[in-house]
């Protein structure tokens, strides 16, 4: 059996391309030396189209799968019609890079309410065509400004620190979690880390580069149980109450493996 390979390519950053319009990303000074508003929050342009089909031309069995991560809002919802239309019948998962949650009605305090963020329609959609969301671990994206756990991940004793940046990791996993049960799906099965370490972030506190992620995994792991013991009960599938040590599995390699496994072989 030959070989099938297949790459992933993110269609837009931080400024125009031409094939699709981005979404704010840039902030503090490098926005103030900048200028993105030029195809900002745009959709697609006809030349993005045609790029768009090529990279999901699956006749040869190298289909180039689609980063959704800096796509305006506009853009990633032209492209999920595209799925449901035109690729219809298609195995195409959506994928999230790195990313984070706006939140919903009763959460959305704590998280950032911008659109390089995702929406809950959007995180179903990942999870629904067996796609994968990497979790940022940008302080600037997870979470609120002035949120109190934010200020408490800044103290000075590096346990109370690494818990509660714990915590905002956490936010984001549960929310996605309760979600997708709420939607009928399973609900650990897209989380995966996308740190963004390689890229002009401001990392979590305590956890700054991937050396960390072992201690990471560590209070997670403390984070699964606090839910488990106290908000298991908010999840209305069985299937969906599983142990904590495979939540964090999933989170920390098994879901991202699991991923590679189905579309990279």
């Amino acid at each position: 059996m030959p070989l099938l390979i297949k790459e992933r390519i993110r269609l837009a950053h931080h400024f125009y391309n031409e094939l699709c319009g981005h979404a704010k990303s840039l902030t503090g000074i490098v926005s103030k030396a900048t200028n993105q508003r030029f195809g900002m929050n745009e959709g697609f342009t006809q030349l993005g189209k045609d790029v768009l089909d090529k990279l999901l031309d699956n006749s040869d069995g190298k289909r180039i799968l689609i980063d959704i991560k800096h796509m305006s809002r506009k853009s990633r919802l032209e492209y999920f019609n595209l799925l449901e239309t035109k690729y219809i019948n298609e195995d195409i998962p959506v994928i999230i890079s790195h990313g984070a949650v706006v939140g919903n009605e009763t959460d959305k305090h704590l998280f950032l309410q911008e659109n390089i963020n995702f929406f809950d329609d959007e995180i179903v959609k990942v999870a629904a065509t067996n796609g994968l969301f990497g979790l940022q671990l940008d302080e600037r994206r997870i979470v609120a400004a002035g949120d109190f756990v934010l200020k408490k991940s800044h103290g000075f004793d590096r346990r109370k620190v690494l818990y509660y940046s714990s915590v905002l990791a956490w936010r984001q996993i549960q929310h996605i979690a309760e979600l997708l049960d709420s939607k009928g799906l399973f609900a650990w099965g897209i989380q995966s880390l996308g740190s963004d370490y390689d890229g002009m972030i401001n990392p979590i506190n305590g956890y700054w580069t991937a050396e960390d992620y072992p201690t990471l995994a560590d209070y997670l792991l403390k984070q699964a149980f606090n839910y488990k013991g106290q908000f298991f009960g908010n999840l209305t599938q069985a299937r969906n109450r599983i142990d904590p040590e495979e939540i964090v599995d999933r989170i920390m390699g098994n879901n991202a493996y699991n991923f590679l496994h189905r579309y990279y072989h």
